[in-house]
């Protein structure tokens, strides 16, 4: 069975764009596409309003699947799920058995009102890797950027982190969130044994010194800005068993980023999504 990568939307220009993404990854890794529309409240109004018929979603999810094709050697799916957006991209990736989940977020523009905070409610919901874009059009992925705690349950964060350079062909910028001031020794320890498992690895990386002051999220942005990097990955803290990524303190501020810089968010143990022939 194909690999599909769900791209949750409400016809928005912003779920577009994370739609034309989501193709692109689906061509370079030999994927399906399954566009799903949760026909929810705010779905019904704007038929109501408009005096359509459920048949007008389903065809726009067709036109849209149309466009993505264009050009493109991939297979588009189209779905539409009933309830709320919480529960149809569940029950989405449950029977399409989806690998990602590629959404965009847009304020308030679209008609279901898809914002933020929906969005990251979506995320720590799903049990399979999320990748959010803004407006900001990336080409490709050459960079991308994880930031890591190395005194907390760091190793399978950097295994999964290899498992994603490896798909991407990319240069990983390892990004320390604690730059090891009260445990200096121990903190390079731990920075050395990172540098030899990545060089093991065969993976091109930069370590990217850790900033003792200044607020978490502004620091990885700036230097995330600075060296042009094309997606933060965030990964959280849960144990073997937990299938979903539950958000940090900051993890908010970093996903809808005023960089525009696509996020990835996903719970270490979620590896096998990134794994060539699973």
């Amino acid at each position: 069975m194909r690999k599909v990568i769900l791209v949750p939307t409400d016809f928005s220009e912003i779920c577009e764009n994370a739609a034309q993404h989501a193709a692109i990854l689906a061509e370079v890794f030999g994927t399906d596409l399954c566009l799903v529309h949760a026909l929810n409240h705010y779905s019904r109004k704007w038929l109501d309003e408009n005096r359509y018929e459920e048949d007008m979603i389903r065809e726009m999810l067709r036109r849209e699947a149309s466009r993505l094709t264009l050009g493109r050697e991939i297979d588009v799916q189209t779905l539409m799920v009933g309830g709320t957006i919480y529960d149809a991209i569940p029950e989405a990736i449950e029977m399409t058995d989806a690998i990602l989940n590629v959404m965009g977020t847009h304020g308030k523009s679209g008609f279901q009102h898809i914002t933020g905070a929906k969005i990251l409610r979506v995320i720590t919901a799903t049990p399979i890797p999320t990748l959010v874009f803004q407006k900001r059009n990336i080409n490709h992925f050459d960079k991308i950027m994880l930031p890591l705690n190395v005194f907390r349950r760091w190793r399978n964060k950097l295994e999964t982190a290899i498992r994603i350079c490896r798909l991407f062909k990319c240069t990983l910028f390892v990004t320390e969130t604690n730059p090891g001031v009260v445990h200096p020794d121990e903190y390079r320890l731990r920075i050395e044994e990172i540098a030899r498992i990545l060089t093991e690895a065969d993976i091109d990386f930069i370590l990217v010194p850790g900033q003792p002051d200044g607020d978490y999220d502004k620091v990885i942005l700036n230097k995330a800005i600075s060296a042009r990097i094309k997606m933060i990955v965030l990964m959280s803290d849960e144990e073997e068993g937990s299938g979903h990524f539950k958000a940090g303190p900051w993890d908010e501020k970093l996903i809808f980023n005023e960089g525009q810089i696509p996020v990835l968010c996903l719970n270490p143990f979620m590896h096998k999504s990134f794994d060539s022939g699973s």
